[in-house]
């Protein structure tokens, strides 16, 4: 089992990399605790020192933040940390 344990957090959630300058916020964040990756989920806003992202609503990305995108761009290592609706 990759996941073991789900870590959830929600209100506004913000996630920062101080290495890359770069933050990500969401109305909810769900880490796996083996896992290298978060779903953020609902209102996701990511501000980096060079671009910012209008808000969506679900995006992945790795603990570091060096890795954003679309769920299918993490499909194989995400399995578990997408809520099924």
């Amino acid at each position: 089992d990759q996941i073991r344990e789900i870590i959830n957090a929600t209100g506004r959630v913000v996630v920062t990399s101080v290495e890359n300058k770069t933050r990500i916020s969401a109305d909810r964040i769900r880490r796996g605790s083996k896992l290298d990756f978060i779903v953020a989920i609902g209102n996701v806003r990511v501000d980096g020192p060079t671009f910012q992202m209008d808000p969506t609503q679900v995006l992945v990305a790795s603990s570091d933040l060096s890795e954003i995108g679309t769920p299918d761009q993490f499909k194989g290592r995400i399995e578990g940390l997408i809520p099924k609706e």
